[in-house]
């Protein structure tokens, strides 16, 4: 687990949110040397896939959304920027929020695929979407 410092610690004006009802959540994949379960072949995965169709998905504090973009293999993926923290998740069916907007806690960003992939960079460093969640989960009580 990664050990935050009080530097690192998330800062919100609206509050804080999960982004999704967790207990409606399974993880598909884990974080760091996985298998690719088609395959067997193992990668490194940088982030974390988890089971949820049709998802709303909500913005976890005051942010911005700085990136949306599409491609072939993954469809939609909005990046937002939460201070120092950047989160992708893709792939979506619909997004509500472009590039440039403020959004608050518990409003609603994006509506999932089938599943959900999440990748987390504080300061440009690729770390746990657990923590980061974990985090979150912990600035809510």
């Amino acid at each position: 687990m990664l050990d935050y410092t009080q530097e690192m610690n998330l800062k919100s004006e609206s509050g804080y949110c999960m982004p999704f009802k967790a207990d409606a959540i399974n993880m598909l994949l884990g974080f760091g040397e996985q298998k690719d379960p088609r395959t067997g072949e193992k990668f490194n995965h940088t982030g974390i896939d988890l089971e949820c169709k049709n998802m709303a998905l909500q913005a976890m504090a005051s942010s911005v959304v700085s990136g949306i973009f599409s491609d072939r293999k993954y469809g939609f993926t909005q990046i937002i920027t939460y201070g120092d923290y950047d989160v992708t998740y893709r792939p979506l069916t619909q997004v509500f929020a472009n590039i440039g907007q403020q959004v608050r806690a518990g409003q609603q960003v994006a509506t999932s695929g089938n599943w959900l992939h999440i990748e987390v960079k504080y300061k440009d460093n690729i770390i746990k979407p657990d923590d980061f969640l974990g985090m979150v989960f912990g600035n809510m009580k």
